[in-house]
């Protein structure tokens, strides 16, 4: 076997390797995940004057987990739109005024896929400069190895 079945099974042990090792720790960081997201949304929601009377912490929270479960669709990148609507429907339905949801909304989303987008792309003209500016390392061959 070679070329890309070969990547393919290795691909394929390592991943069955790494889950059966460390399926806990991806479990407990996928829930920190899940909980911060939820998290930045509650506080956008509280921020542009969402009141707990309106929407209270669990109707978000049925809403949020809504929103991410549309996202396995995938239909747009990043679930670009879907979730957006998904959760302004969703929260607007539960009771919370439109447009303080909207922005609550838009918000969450500009700093949950927006930003880290953008702190990438800086990251990575960032290396690629360092990359081009840094001169290649030369390794000299050991005493007495023929040249």
């Amino acid at each position: 076997m070679t070329g890309w079945e070969l990547a393919t099974v290795k691909f394929r042990n390592r991943t069955i390797d790494l889950v059966g090792h460390r399926w806990i720790a991806i479990t407990v960081w996928s829930l920190v995940s899940h909980v911060s997201l939820y998290a930045v949304l509650l506080v956008c929601l509280r921020d542009v004057g969402v009141s707990n009377v309106e929407v209270g912490w669990a109707e978000v929270l049925a809403v949020f987990a809504f929103a991410r479960l549309v996202t396995a669709i995938p239909i747009t990148p990043g679930g670009a739109g879907l979730v957006e609507a998904a959760l302004i429907a969703g929260l607007v339905g539960a009771g919370g005024d439109k447009s303080q949801v909207a922005a609550a909304v838009l918000i969450y989303r500009a700093l949950t896929w927006a930003l880290p987008i953008l702190v990438g792309i800086a990251c990575y003209g960032w290396w690629r400069r360092q990359a081009w500016t840094t001169p290649a390392q030369v390794t000299q061959p050991a005493a007495g190895a023929p040249q």
